[in-house]
């Protein structure tokens, strides 16, 4: 029964000592040493520095960002003030140009109406008597006994309006015969009135 008991803590020794040897000796062995403690510390330096940086080159980035974002909206501000600036300018200078358009309208019907007064209200010397449209002449009823003579230059009245220029090309004691002055008659189309007619108006005004 003894022996029996220390043969079998014999044996525990035993197996507890090759269980100790082999813990010892296992070059894997899973115990921390310092050079791994602090390789691993360095690494997580590492990663915490990687991801400062990170986060600043973000901060930097989006700081640009905006600022390219605050400068774009200046200047559409500034686009968007020039424009309006433009178009307040352009509505003060078309009214300046309608006004000025109004006062030279205004102007020229004065004129018009001013010279149509003239035109009705010029005394009448004679009428065309006859208007030799092919032969390129006109008889008139006045001559040497309305002091009418060669060169002088007559308009001729149709209703409010002058119809042409004439220069009396020769005279006799009651009648003179004369021809369209060049570039006085207005351009006509195919229906309009013949150039002169019998009883158109002879009148003085130049």
């Amino acid at each position: 029964m003894n022996n029996t008991r220390i043969l079998f803590g014999i044996t525990i020794a035993l197996l507890l000592v090759v269980i100790g040897g082999l813990y010892f000796d296992d070059p894997n062995r899973a115990a921390p040493q310092p050079a791994q403690e602090q390789a691993a510390a360095e690494e997580v330096k590492k990663e915490q520095e990687a991801q400062a940086d990170k986060v600043a080159q973000e901060s930097a980035e989006m700081k640009e960002q905006l600022a390219a974002m605050q400068a774009e909206m200046e200047a559409r501000a500034l686009e968007h003030e020039q424009q309006m600036k433009a178009l307040l300018e352009a509505k003060e200078l078309t009214e300046g140009e309608l006004k000025n358009e109004r006062i030279e309208r205004e102007r020229f019907e004065r004129m018009v109406n001013a010279r149509k007064m003239a035109i009705r209200t010029a005394p009448q010397l004679t009428t065309i008597t006859e208007a030799l449209i092919d032969q390129g002449f006109v008889v008139i009823g006045a001559g040497q006994d309305k002091n009418v003579s060669v060169g002088q230059k007559f308009r001729v009245r149709r209703g409010d309006s002058v119809v042409g220029r004439i220069e009396v090309t020769s005279v006799d004691a009651e009648h003179a015969v004369a021809e369209a002055v060049p570039g006085s008659m207005p351009e006509r189309e195919e229906g309009d009135a013949p150039w002169f007619v019998a009883g158109d108006e002879v009148i003085g005004l130049e």
